[in-house]
């Protein structure tokens, strides 16, 4: 999902806005974090992660469900399924929009079967 969208323009436009470096890591995974760099980039690698400014840590099958769009992260910390440090409104703030790139909500008129 954050590769997909790391190669649009639109999330990169709208992640730089954001200008918050999130780390996000699975809790079975502690060295294996994503680093979502709003400054522009994707670090697969995580050499930017002393740079991260939100640090998210979910269960791993949370991490499925969150690129899949079908939870959201806030309500995962506000239930306590994800733990936060740092200001992660400003994720909170781009987090659909990337979701939308893997998963795009339906179009108008598309949700039902109308006959």
């Amino acid at each position: 999902m954050f590769e997909t969208a790391s190669e649009s323009a639109i999330i990169s436009e709208r992640f730089g806005t954001c200008k918050v470096v999130t780390l996000l890591r699975a809790r079975s995974l502690p060295d294996d974090p994503l680093v979502i760099d709003g400054r522009g980039r994707l670090d697969l690698d995580g050499a930017s992660e002393g740079d991260a400014t939100v640090h998210v840590e979910l269960d791993d099958f949370d991490v499925g469900l969150l690129s899949q769009g079908k939870i959201r992260l806030a309500m995962s910390i506000a239930m306590g399924r994800a733990s936060y440090r740092g200001p992660v409104r400003e994720f909170l703030r781009v987090l659909p929009t990337v979701q939308a790139i893997n998963c795009p909500p339906p179009e108008v008129g598309q949700a039902h079967d109308d006959e």
